[in-house]
């Protein structure tokens, strides 16, 4: 079973692209602490890949240093390079994506406090039903 759990920040901001045939790719690193023996602490980086509706909702509502939780698969992919070199990379590619917190709120202007007044009105007996 190829399952992938990852719970980390975005080191940079989603990477949002179409393909030709207009459907969506979001591509963004990952951070993860890995605690080792001893006490010592390490960060971990991942490349995830979203696809369809996940990719359009990482590419418009996250941004570097958000926290996520990442559900998916990992994948290697291998290419010749011109010289004839081999390269590979493994991604993580992203199923689900759960929005955990640390997102970063733009500032709303505030309204002034006279824009939102009602006038109150009470009925008067003949408004009364009963």
């Amino acid at each position: 079973m190829n399952i992938v759990l990852l719970l980390g920040r975005l080191g940079r901001d989603p990477d949002l692209k179409f393909t030709a045939d207009g459907k969506p790719i979001c591509k963004f690193s990952m951070a993860t602490d890995r605690w080792e023996p001893g006490g010592n602490k390490g960060t971990e980086w991942h490349n995830i890949v979203a696809f369809g509706k996940t990719a359009e909702i990482c590419g418009e509502h996250v941004s570097k240093g958000d926290m996520l939780f990442v559900e998916g698969e990992i994948r290697e992919n291998k290419w010749q390079t011109s010289d004839g070199e081999t390269k590979r990379m493994t991604q993580i590619i992203a199923q689900k994506v759960h929005f955990t917190g640390g997102r970063r709120v733009k500032p709303v202007e505030q309204e002034k406090p006279e824009q939102h007044r009602q006038q109150s009105t009470m009925p008067s007996d003949d408004d009364i039903p009963f």
